[in-house]
């Protein structure tokens, strides 16, 4: 064990043996080659070494009895720390020994988990912070314990999307769950109708076929008003239309391109294309995951 402190009052810092034993070895390199890292009680409550040890993927031995760890209203740390008694120094290197591999690793991980999605920047640390008070204020709609401690991280799990962590799929694994095999196909049309050979109709005919399709929705964003019923195709899923109230030449405005999804029950969503008939041509533009909020059927 080296200490990067002299010990003893009076005496220069070269006169002190374990000092003049650490400056052999270069510190971080120690730091970064070491399991465990003691942190005692500091001039403070807390250590720099706390942060150090995290940074460095070095599992932290916390000797500091009554310290509330950072932000540990979110974070488990005994995933990632030791905590031992300053009352029981003495036991602490029987504590580190019994520790097995499997374990050592599992910490160590964590340790560099929590370390880049919460304290290697000022930013980070602010926003983690600001994120803790809002679940405080919105406690209906506060982030599961579960989405603060494993990957990505709770800066990443919006309650504004689930609070269910099943809803995510980076915790699938954790939970034991796996992927729905449907998914829901949303279409974004800013051209009519115009008989049953359109190409939007080719495309609502060829998706309802798939095994996997659970529903159909239609965004519809056309200046001519949308055609009843018996002229949409009929297709084995369920056929949602959304008519837009948002229009602008070249697509969709944000507003209206997130409007529909409390009715949206498939967890998987395929993609919204755009299509538009130009000249005798389509052009299809897919566009990324989306999930509306709200659901009108014609």
């Amino acid at each position: 064990m080296l200490s990067c402190c002299y010990l003893g009052q009076g005496r220069h810092p070269m006169q002190n043996s374990p000092y003049v034993l650490f400056l052999q070895f270069d510190y971080q390199e120690l730091l970064h080659n070491s399991s465990f890292c003691l942190v005692p009680r500091g001039r403070r409550l807390g250590s720099f070494r706390f942060l150090e040890a995290l940074q460095a993927a070095c599992i932290p031995v916390i000797l500091s009895n009554g310290w509330e760890l950072p932000f540990s209203e979110v974070i488990d740390w005994r995933k990632a720390a030791i905590i031992g008694d300053e009352r029981l120094l003495l036991q602490v290197p029987s504590i580190t020994r019994s520790v097995g591999h499997d374990r050592i690793l599992a910490l160590r991980q964590q340790t560099q988990f929590l370390w880049d999605a919460y304290f290697s920047s000022v930013a980070k640390i602010v926003l983690t912070t600001l994120e803790i008070i809002q679940d405080r204020v919105d406690s209906h709609v506060s982030r599961n314990r579960l989405l603060w401690n494993s990957l990505p991280g709770g800066l990443y799990a919006l309650p504004q999307y689930s609070t269910d962590p099943a809803q995510f799929p980076f915790y699938y694994a954790i939970l034991g769950k796996s992927p729905s095999q449907q998914f829901t196909a949303v279409i974004h049309t800013v051209t009519p109708l115009q008989s049953q050979i359109s190409p939007v109709v080719k495309l609502i005919i060829a998706v309802a076929k798939s095994k996997f399709c659970a529903q159909i929705v239609v965004l519809w964003n056309c200046d001519k008003p949308l055609p009843p019923r018996n002229k949409w195709p009929s297709t084995s899923v369920p056929l949602t239309v959304i008519e837009g109230q948002t229009k602008r030449q070249n697509g969709i405005d944000t507003s209206q391109r997130e409007a529909g999804g409390t009715d949206m029950q498939p967890r998987g969503i395929l993609g919204k294309s755009n299509w538009k008939e130009t000249a005798g041509q389509t052009q299809n533009t897919l566009e990324g995951p989306h999930r509306p909020s709200s659901l009108g059927t014609p």
